[in-house]
């Protein structure tokens, strides 16, 4: 889909069964990725959350308002050729991670940060067999090549819509630990974007709120919360 509002076009959109999924129709008519692709998701009850995005809309068409769309039309027409680029990205996020680089002070802070990271570090150790450095300052930490190793071996696994899902929240959160912990469901939302703007919320407690910043923490909730809706649907039961 263009990014750009349209008008309305159509007056129902409908779900169709089809080999490998299911697909969104509007009036009888095909929806098309943005490179001309099929629509067609896995699962039933994400075709039929998309197929309502479709519905909800005005008489103006507004992509922006289309999150579960344009997720699927990302893991169609980027995910599904580019899986390495994809997966490569979420590699240099975890040689990055920002659960790995602690404050040297105010003391608080860092008991904060101790507090909320390291049991999710503990975590990725049990669950993914991932070992990661932690450091103090933003002097850059190499990771062990085993923890990258570990990390990719389990993403090779994933299928482009999921990959896709896990691509955007660690994209969102900035980590692929707090990132891997949501899609895991070892961590709620709420507490995922709380422990990944930890620094940020820390900053607003000190100085005080800024609205540009606001806004912008506002938006990345508002996107996380999409791919979270995405991923559950996903993995919901077929009727």
């Amino acid at each position: 889909m263009s990014k750009k509002t349209n008008n309305r076009f159509y007056k129902n959109a409908a779900v169709v069964e089809v080999d490998g999924g299911w697909k969104i129709e509007l009036d009888g008519r095909e929806v098309r990725t943005p490179s001309g692709e099929l629509q067609c998701v896995p699962r039933r009850a994400l075709a039929q959350a998309m197929a309502a995005e479709w519905n909800e809309q005005g008489d103006k068409v507004d992509p922006n308002t289309m999150a579960l769309c344009g997720l699927a039309n990302a893991a169609i027409d980027r995910v599904t050729p580019g899986r390495e680029t994809f997966i490569g990205q979420i590699e240099d996020y975890l040689k990055s991670d920002l659960v790995c680089y602690w404050a040297e002070r105010p003391d608080d802070l860092v008991k904060r940060q101790r507090d909320a990271w390291q049991p999710l570090i503990d975590w990725m150790g049990s669950r993914f067999d991932v070992h990661l450095r932690t450091t103090s300052g933003i002097v850059h930490l190499e990771q062990p090549e085993q923890a990258v190793v570990a990390v990719r071996s389990a993403l090779k696994a994933f299928d482009a819509f999921h990959l896709a899902a896990c691509v955007d929240m660690v994209g969102v959160l900035g980590s692929v630990t707090i990132g891997l912990a949501l899609y895991e469901r070892h961590i709620s939302p709420e507490r995922a974007f709380q422990v990944a703007f930890l620094d940020e919320l820390y900053q607003v407690e000190t100085w005080g709120e800024d609205d540009e910043a606001t806004g912008r923490r506002e938006g990345l909730k508002s996107d996380l919360d999409a791919t979270v809706r995405f991923l559950s649907l996903l993995d919901a039961e077929q009727a």
